[in-house]
């Protein structure tokens, strides 16, 4: 494709929808840097070999004197390393694969090829989704320049179904030996840096709240709604009234893509600390997870579509605050020690009655307690709690064969869904 019609591409984003805005934007960058590569004639970035279970790559930015930062400006290394004691620091990312803003869910689901942007790995040219181009553009710029990283699209050879498989099943070691896991939500806006403070200033105050709700309700004490037109009923908890700008602010960020994704579960659950991140605004995992936790025992929440049925955010926000808990709880039941938290959360049935314990068990109450989470493959709302399942029970494969994770073209959805719930033991 020439320049002209690249070009072409950026004038008419102007005049175009929010989304469409989006496309024409990444497609006029990407198609851009492909032309770039395509001229110098830089091959393709090709995995040297494929990688067991006992061994990840990791990301490390670098400087290049060959790669050319007019061509793109992101210049990585990959190394290989044994998981293990040996294995050094890095930090993971979770992150969504598709645009990060779920207001554009009906009209933009998925990326388009077009949209791809390009960075240089060991001086080849390697193809990402906007969104990770992103996220890296921003760690680069936030972590020192010797921080290692693992993002699943490059430190996996996704075309290799053998290594995915490898890999899925460690999923427990990579989010669990991380330094940290970084949650990147997506480009910040002008609402962010409210939303943040709101969260961070509330922290405490809504962390007491929820532990309160939780003992009264667990009582079987009745407590009366707080909907969200109420600006001050929240005062009596030690919380700062919040206007409707206040809420919209929110509705910013928990109406991200990120919320609701079934894989982001053991990501968050498995991790030792979590930051969220949204452009170059950080904020702790546990302000994130109270605040939803609070608001959804008042049922809050749960007053937003009945107040503001026409508004997206809104009704996106409800969504990410409840999936937020839904995150929190699994994070908070599969921790080691104990807390208050978890001594109440340990009294939530997520098995509806059922009592085994085996890892067909276990794996269905993660299921039933994440009821609602999205996956573009129902097979990978099973798949999705495998880091949990393995972190909790240490099962093995070779006890659970079918459990192994399955990709086959010939092996359809309902089957491998049949397959895990049959597994109840």
């Amino acid at each position: 494709m020439n320049l002209n019609a690249t070009v072409f591409l950026f004038d008419q984003a102007k005049l175009l929808s929010s989304s469409t805005v989006e496309f024409a934007g990444n497609a006029a960058i990407g198609l851009l840097q492909k032309a770039k590569f395509s001229r110098r004639k830089i091959p393709k970035f090709e995995y040297r070999d494929q990688i067991q279970a006992d061994k990840i790559r990791l990301i490390r930015f670098t400087k290049d004197p060959v790669c050319d930062p007019n061509i793109s400006d992101l210049v990585l290394s990959l190394e290989t390393h044994t998981i293990g004691p040996t294995c050094p620091s890095y930090v993971a990312l979770s992150y969504t694969w598709a645009p990060p803003k779920l207001a554009a869910f009906l009209t933009r689901n998925q990326y388009s090829d077009l949209e791809k942007k390009v960075l240089w790995i060991d001086q080849c040219r390697f193809e990402v989704m906007p969104n990770l181009y992103d996220a890296l553009a921003h760690l680069r710029e936030l972590y020192p320049p010797d921080t290692l990283f693992w993002a699943d699209a490059i430190c996996i050879n996704q075309e290799d179904l053998d290594e995915k498989l490898q890999q899925i099943r460690i999923m427990d070691l990579v989010y669990g030996r991380a330094a940290k896991t970084v949650v990147w939500l997506g480009k910040k806006t002008h609402d962010t840096a409210r939303a943040v403070s709101i969260l961070s200033r509330n922290a405490e105050a809504t962390r007491r709240g929820t532990l309160e709700l939780l003992q009264t309700q667990g009582e079987g004490q009745y407590t009366e709604p707080i909907f969200i037109t109420d600006t001050t009923a929240f005062s009596r908890f030690g919380i700062t009234p919040l206007s409707y700008q206040d809420w919209k602010s929110l509705a910013d960020l928990f109406s991200r893509r990120w919320f609701g994704r079934a894989w982001m579960v053991q990501e968050v659950a498995l991790s030792n600390q979590v930051e969220i991140l949204c452009g170059d605004i950080s904020l702790d995992w546990d302000a994130l997870a109270c605040f939803a936790s609070f608001v959804c025992l008042t049922h809050t929440a749960m007053s937003i579509p009945q107040f503001y049925p026409n508004n997206a955010d809104f009704l996106f926000m409800s969504l990410g605050l409840i999936v937020t808990v839904g995150l929190q709880l699994v994070r908070i039941w599969t921790r080691k020690g104990s807390s208050e938290a978890l001594d109440l959360v340990r009294e939530i049935d997520f098995m509806a009655g059922l009592e085994e314990n085996g890892p067909g068990s276990i794996l269905l109450k993660l299921v039933f307690g994440c009821f609602g989470f999205i996956a573009t493959k129902r097979r990978d709302k099973f798949y999705a709690f495998h880091g949990i399942l393995h972190a909790i029970t240490g099962f093995d494969y070779t006890q659970y064969p079918d459990f192994t994770p399955d990709y086959s073209p010939s092996t359809t959805e309902e089957a491998v869904c049949m397959q895990m719930c049959k597994n109840n033991y």
